[in-house]
């Protein structure tokens, strides 16, 4: 018996919201066993899709999530309210009889509970992991399969390869279903996901949400300039900085418990903010987070953290908030870019969760986009072997400095922007080979938020989601819907002094 209403009680939760039960509906009818891919906003409650389902149909599922930290907030989540429902099967796991020894053992007990298994892909891909799993579904057939934060599956072709071995999902386990969920799926991840995970014909459920209650201030700095492009001054604070830009100092001496994160990309600018963080703001706790602490070091400190024990934590991005419920958090603050434009998206997302007004400050210097220019040019080196991923991540960083030449220039609303690069599809344009010297001596004067680019793939001349000029029209550019201006954002208020 499918018991909706008793799976929402015993998460402590009142009622869905938005389309949440009518996609529960669809995964929950006789019919509805098929695979399904989940692109859905941060803060959608997305966890809720495949917790609500095992629970009702009192079932078990496996849950493949990236972080540690993403495992931990989900477990101590899902066990606070009663009895145990999340089995923690990852390294971390600190108890006196493992998760993955109970969770294997209770799933051959006489009256079984819904069980919601968690673990990393390295955990999944590993031949001894799979046999126990097995030994279960044996026992108790699997319901779910789960893959979380789903567009990492592109990083099977780089630091991650056991990513790539999930298929074992399908090839050992035909008849489960397999559910994939994220904020950013990119067409390409998507693609990747039907062909490593071997999903037949998966249904793809898209929602568009752009966030109106960010605030996101993009400070660009090069040589050209003295003042970025919010317009001040002084609008920078690097690793090792004794002086903090007026603005960003009036906001994080009013950080209170969990509402300030602090992100960069490397373990060494993390530590140096962090360091900075402390002698700026001696009367506020300051926390650290990066991928090199130990497991035990890095609960511990993201529980503080969420518990509002600590004011203001320094992390990379790589190694922390992905999924994470944070609802205190207020403002996010970002040094430097990542290589991929996604993973912009997901860092500046984390805010604002309980439905609160956040502020995103984004500081990032010609030199930064130099550094990370050089990084890409050595990842795309090492993969001959995966030209698609390849060109892939050349693109998704084109997006990223589209972005940040987008706020500098202060002409269109970068928020708006940033939500036509996740949710709009490229155009191509109709440039007949006569006009090929006309059309490149126009395209080759625009700035890159709104130059067409050559695809190889399409044979075609496209604009990129949010990229338009008039001066394309002749050749076939149309000007998106367009979402007005948030108003909030730098371009759109012009100055951070007039910022709240």
């Amino acid at each position: 018996m499918v018991d909706k209403a008793g799976a929402l009680r015993s998460l402590g939760l009142q009622g869905f919201r938005r389309r949440q039960e009518a996609f529960i509906d669809e995964i929950l009818a006789p019919a509805g066993c098929a695979d399904r891919i989940f692109c859905l906003p941060t803060a959608y409650g997305k966890s809720l899709l495949y917790l609500v389902p095992t629970l009702a149909v009192n079932g078990v599922a496996l849950v493949i999530s990236p972080l540690v930290s993403l495992i931990l907030d989900q477990c101590n989540k899902l066990n606070r309210a009663g009895p145990k429902l999340g089995y923690n099967l990852s390294s971390s796991c600190d108890a006196d009889t493992p998760d993955e020894d109970l969770a294997f053992a209770a799933g051959g007990a006489a009256e079984p509970a819904p069980m919601l298994l968690f673990c990393t892909p390295e955990k999944a891909a590993s031949a001894f992991f799979q046999a126990r799993l097995r030994a279960l579904h044996e026992r108790r057939p699997l319901s779910f399969f789960v893959l979380d934060e789903a567009h990492l599956i592109e990083q099977g072709f780089n630091f991650r390869a056991d990513y790539l071995k999930l298929d074992f999902m399908r090839r050992q386990f035909p008849a489960v279903p397999i559910l994939c969920f994220s904020a950013t799926c990119s067409p390409f991840a998507q693609t990747q996901l039907r062909r490593t995970l071997l999903l037949r014909d998966p249904v793809v459920v898209t929602e568009r949400d752009h966030k109106s209650n960010m605030h996101l201030r993009v400070h660009y700095a090069s040589k050209r300039g003295a003042r970025c492009s919010c317009r001040h001054g002084l609008c920078s604070w690097g690793p090792g900085a004794e002086s903090l830009h007026a603005h960003l100092r009036s906001q994080l001496a009013t950080a209170t418990g969990g509402s300030t994160l602090v992100t960069t990309n490397s373990k060494k600018d993390c530590e140096r903010l962090y360091e900075d963080a402390r002698a700026l703001f001696p009367d506020k706790v300051v926390g650290v987070y990066h991928g090199s602490q130990a497991d035990d070091v890095r609960a511990e400190i993201q529980g503080r953290f969420i518990r509002g024990e600590i004011d203001i934590l320094c992390a990379t991005w790589a190694s922390f908030g992905t999924g994470v419920d944070m609802p205190a958090l207020s403002r996010v603050v970002l040094f430097g870019v990542p290589l991929s434009v996604y993973t912009f998206i997901q860092t500046i997302g984390r805010g604002g969760r309980a439905g609160q007004e956040y502020y995103v400050d984004v500081f990032v210097t010609e030199g930064d986009i130099a550094k990370q220019r050089a990084v890409l040019k050595s990842e795309i080196a090492k993969l001959q072997h995966a030209k698609r991923y390849a060109a892939y991540l050349q693109r998704s960083f084109d997006l990223m400095q589209a972005v940040v030449g987008t706020a500098a220039a202060g002409k269109k609303c970068v928020a708006r922007f940033v939500d036509s690069v996740m949710y709009e599809a490229p155009q191509a344009l109709n440039v007949r080979f006569a006009d090929l010297a006309r059309f490149k001596a126009v395209n080759n004067k625009l700035g890159a938020g709104d130059r067409a680019r050559w695809n190889g793939e399409r044979r075609a001349w496209v604009l990129d989601p949010g990229c338009f000029h008039a001066s394309l029209v002749p050749f076939g550019a149309v000007q998106g819907p367009g979402l007005g201006r948030c108003e909030k954002c730098s371009s759109c208020v012009q100055t951070c002094q007039g910022a709240r």
